[in-house]
C-alpha cells in the first residue's frame, strides 16, 4: 500500500510539474523537439520557439558614388526574425555634426514605413542628395510596431563624391570665351557701322 501511495504521489507531481512546466517548452521550429527557454533566451509565439515574438535585423548598404546635386538611394534591409507580420517606421534621427542641415538633403518619401512577413526580408529605398563636398553619418532609426528600435548608421566618406555638373574642361572654357568675345566684336561692328 505504501508502495501504491508513493508512486501515486510520485505521478501526481510529475504532471503538475509538466503541466507547469509546459508554457516554459514549445516546439523548436528546426529540429521539431520540444525547446525550454530559461532567463529570457527566447519565447513561445504560436506554440513555436522563437529568441522574440517580434524580433528583426535591420543592416544598410548604398553605393559608394555620391554625386552632388543628383539623388542617390541607398538600401535599408529589414528581416523580421519574429513569429507574427509586423510594421517598421523608418525615420532619419540624426547626422554628424560635419555635415550641416543645409549640406546635405535625404527624401524618405515612399521609405517611412513597411510592413513584412516573417522571415522575410523588405527592402526601403531612402534618397539621399548632397549639395556640397561632404563627410560623416547618417543615423537611421527603425521601429517595430510591437517591439523595440534599432539605429542603423549610413556614412559618407570624401571619396564618395564625384562632380556631377557638366564641368567645362579648360580647353571648353577657353573656347566659350573665344566665341563670347567674337559675338562681341560682330555686334560691335554692326552697331559702329
Amino acid at each position: 500500500m505504501k508502495k501504491i501511495t508513493f508512486i501515486a504521489i510520485i505521478i501526481t507531481f510529475l504532471i503538475i510539474f509538466n503541466l507547469t512546466n509546459a508554457a516554459y517548452c514549445c516546439m523548436d521550429r528546426e529540429t521539431g523537439q520540444n525547446k525550454c527557454y530559461l532567463d529570457d533566451d527566447g519565447e513561445c509565439c504560436g506554440g513555436y520557439w522563437y529568441p522574440s515574438c517580434y524580433g528583426f535585423n535591420v543592416t544598410v548598404s548604398g553605393s559608394n558614388v555620391l554625386r552632388i546635386g543628383q539623388k542617390t538611394p541607398i538600401t535599408i534591409y529589414i528581416q523580421n526574425t519574429g513569429a507574427y507580420t509586423d510594421t517598421y517606421d523608418i525615420s532619419v534621427t540624426g547626422v554628424s555634426p560635419s555635415i550641416s542641415p543645409s549640406q546635405i538633403e535625404i527624401d524618405m518619401s515612399g521609405s517611412n514605413q513597411v510592413t513584412v512577413n516573417p522571415n522575410e526580408v523588405s527592402k526601403v529605398f531612402p534618397q539621399i542628395t548632397i549639395l556640397a563636398p561632404v563627410t560623416g553619418e547618417i543615423t537611421f532609426t527603425i521601429g517595430s510596431s510591437q517591439a523595440s528600435f534599432k539605429t542603423i548608421i549610413h556614412s559618407i566618406f570624401e571619396s564618395d563624391y564625384y562632380l556631377s555638373l557638366p564641368e567645362f574642361t579648360q580647353f571648353s572654357m577657353l573656347g566659350l570665351t573665344l566665341f563670347i568675345t567674337i559675338i562681341y566684336f560682330i555686334r560691335r561692328q554692326r552697331y559702329l557701322s
